[in-house]
């Protein structure tokens, strides 16, 4: 009988929880405590300073990502790049992997420059690790594409995002769906650019690519359809973009059920697409969906709801209801009052909204509120252009 010696028998303790572990976390299974007894195992049998540990940590920090804990995440990612610097080195390709992880909370949490900073760590150890899998550096390229793009960078941004996709043209060919993907991030750069027919393209080919792997009802598709009716709505082709419209919504309500983001950012859409061609009654439809369902999950009085209220108050001034106006532009001034503050331009915008409105309705006295709350805005500014000078 073969003798299996002790610490064979540590290491494959341990990673029997820790695919346990992988595996709860990957099913969003956040009451499991895998994660936990693989680091406590990990601690107990290798010590503070061993790989294991540091593998342990990042499982314990996604566990505190999908219980939105953000800072405890942040705190034990760190902990795990001390252990693999100094097990490994500060440009083993395990470094650039909790770089990676560091990146994406940052950019969760909006911290941009954060991120930045830290994903200008990560490029160099894929460009210079000669082990590094072209995934790997495709992905680091991508996220620095999405960094520049959320600091409003463009050009920055397209740079890498172009090459992430060259890169994967190179190694996986043009109908690889890790190719779709970088199409699309790329058609979002080239829309804020305002080069819509070079989105158009992008999303073309990404779309036909999705048609081909994942079949005609993946999330993937349905993702791809509305980019591309978005454009063909910016464009004005709209008998292009309503079956799309359509076809996303179709797809979505099937996969995930009638109140997921998705369905909201799909009825949002339709709402969109039917106000541009002041087709209100049915643009009303769908904004009134949209914000039932919101509602209905708890987005009703949060900044979530803006856009739709934003929308519906467009679409009641188009029909000259002012009455049905009102009570939506009062919810979005308070909602932007508590979110923005009394000064912030988007409160200027509704409260001359507001203004225009009580003025049609004959209301002189909520017209002259609203007039003297513009005035003091306006005043608000005025102060604040002349400290800056």
């Amino acid at each position: 009988m073969t003798v299996v010696p002790i610490s064979d028998k540590y290491e494959a303790t341990w990673k029997s929880l820790f695919d346990k572990a992988q595996e709860a976390i990957q099913n969003n299974d956040v009451e499991n405590d895998s994660a936990l007894k693989a680091y406590n195992y990990a601690i107990e049998h290798f010590g503070g300073n061993h790989e294991y540990t540091a593998d342990s940590f990042i499982l314990l920090a996604s566990l505190d990502y999908l219980n939105g804990q953000y800072e405890n995440a942040v705190e034990k990612i760190n902990h795990a790049i001390e252990i693999r610097i100094r097990k490994f080195s500060a440009v083993h390709s395990s470094v650039g992997d909790a770089y990676n992880a560091l990146t994406n909370i940052y950019m969760e949490l909006g911290l941009f420059d954060e991120a930045l900073e830290i994903i200008s760590k990560t490029l160099p150890i894929r460009r210079e690790n000669p082990g590094t899998n072209h995934s790997d550096l495709a992905i680091t390229l991508n996220n620095l594409g999405n960094v520049y793009f959320y600091l409003g960078e463009n050009m920055e941004a397209e740079k890498y995002m172009k090459e992430a996709l060259n890169l994967r043209l190179e190694k996986l060919g043009d109908k690889h769906i890790d190719v779709s993907n970088s199409l699309n991030n790329l058609a979002v750069i080239y829309n804020s650019m305002g080069k819509l027919f070079d989105a158009e393209d992008c999303l073309l080919n990404s779309l036909k690519i999705r048609e081909e792997n994942s079949g005609a009802t993946s999330a993937e598709l349905a993702e791809t359809l509305s980019n591309l009716a978005s454009i063909y709505d910016e464009l004005g082709r709209f008998s292009e973009s309503y079956p799309m419209h359509v076809r996303a919504l179709d797809i979505d309500s099937t996969i995930y059920g009638n109140s997921s983001h998705y369905i909201l950012n799909d009825l949002d859409a339709l709402g969109s697409h039917f106000l541009l061609q002041q087709e209100y009654n049915r643009a009303e439809k769908y904004c009134l969906q949209s914000l039932q369902i919101r509602d209905e999950i708890g987005q009703r009085f949060t900044s979530a709801v803006t856009p739709i209220l934003k929308s519906l108050s467009e679409i009641y001034f188009g029909l000259e209801q002012y009455d049905k106006a009102e009570p939506f532009l009062n919810e979005l001034f308070i909602i932007q009052e508590e979110s923005m503050g009394v000064n912030h331009p988007e409160i200027e915008l509704t409260v001359e909204n507001m203004l225009f409105l009580y003025q049609q309705t004959g209301n002189e006295e909520k017209a002259k509120q609203m007039y003297e709350l513009l005035r003091n805005i306006n005043s608000s500014k005025q102060e604040n252009y002349l400290k800056d000078l």
